[in-house]
């Protein structure tokens, strides 16, 4: 393919670490989008497989494509080296394994520019071609919400009080300006780093939109974020979030309604934490729940409380629950 002279209307930034089994179907998914004035920045993460390979391969058939190399630092660093380096109107992040349905791109910008969005959502759905249950994960919620356009805090509060809200940065399609704008980029070398850019992203926002489609397919794969046995790293990403969005509530610029989604989300998050790390050694738990009377008491629920300082009586009280059930 010829180098495109106009425009660049898209950047689609692809964090890459070891997929070689499913990356050429995925960027072929972007090559073949409907809409062409777009580039792809590959950003290989120190894969040790065949993945730069054919990173290579595909740039050779499709000037559009743009290879960056980095040591193993996470997809968070390969991400902020794909902004730097974007030149489009718009930022869309993807993942190298996953699937993107071809008029994507096209729709979304379009309606982007017709409604000057910061940016806007759309809903997935999940696959596995290697016979991993994928559970009751979904992320079909624009569905439930009406289609409009909507300041960040009242749409992300609405999302969060009906249990709608994704932090998946590969559901959401973005200006560059509002990007700019925020100066918003990923806390680097930690997993679950989704978490604190999105909340951020949205608290911000002043035009939100949606498309009610379903146009991202994320496969569920072994050794991926959402197989791997929960562990140290994903205690160490969770509490960090919190950390930096517990330091958001002293800024001066933060409104009421937003501290009380963001004490919010830190009191899901460390909920989260309380309920997994059992899986983890007994010196590790106590280890993390000294972090979290320490430094996060103020938001923790009755049930957070009665779990965290009295353990036993928590278990108590679940086995009375679950007795009820049967």
């Amino acid at each position: 393919m010829k180098s495109l002279n106009q425009i660049i209307k898209v950047s689609v930034i692809v964090p890459v670490y070891n997929v070689e089994l499913y990356l050429r179907k995925s960027i072929l998914s972007i090559i073949n989008q409907t809409l062409k004035e777009i580039e792809i920045i590959l950003i290989d993460d120190g894969s040790t497989d065949s993945s730069l390979s054919i990173m290579e391969e595909l740039a050779k058939e499709d000037s559009r494509i743009k290879i960056f190399s980095q040591p193993n630092h996470g997809q968070s660093v390969a991400r902020n080296i794909g902004l730097v380096n974007a030149r489009g109107k718009y930022i869309y992040f993807f993942d190298s394994d996953d699937i993107l349905e071809e008029k994507t791109l096209e729709e979304c910008y379009h309606k982007c520019e017709s409604l000057q969005l910061d940016f806007l959502f759309f809903d997935a759905d999940v696959f596995s071609d290697d016979n991993i249950s994928i559970g009751t994960t979904t992320y079909n919620r624009t569905n439930q919400i009406i289609d409009k356009v909507y300041n960040g805090s009242d749409l992300l509060k609405q999302q969060m009080d009906n249990d709608l809200y994704s932090a998946s940065v590969c559901l959401t399609f973005i200006s560059k300006k509002y990007l700019d704008s925020i100066n918003l980029y990923f806390y680097p070398r930690i997993i679950h780093e989704d978490e604190l850019f999105a909340l951020l992203l949205y608290i911000k926002a002043k035009r939100i939109g949606l498309i009610n489609k379903i146009y991202f397919h994320r496969r569920v794969r072994p050794n991926s974020t959402m197989t791997t046995t929960f562990g140290k790293k994903n205690v160490i990403g969770y509490l960090t979030v919190c950390r930096e969005l517990k330091h958001c509530l002293s800024q001066h610029d933060i409104s009421t309604k937003d501290k009380y989604i963001i004490k919010q989300r830190i009191s899901i998050l460390i909920s989260s934490i309380l309920h997994k790390i059992q899986m983890l050694p007994e010196l590790d738990q106590k280890n993390y729940k000294h972090i979290i009377r320490r430094d996060f008491s103020s938001f923790l629920n009755t049930r957070m409380v009665i779990r965290l300082y009295f353990p036993y009586i928590y278990d108590i009280l679940k086995a009375i629950k679950q007795s009820c059930k049967k």
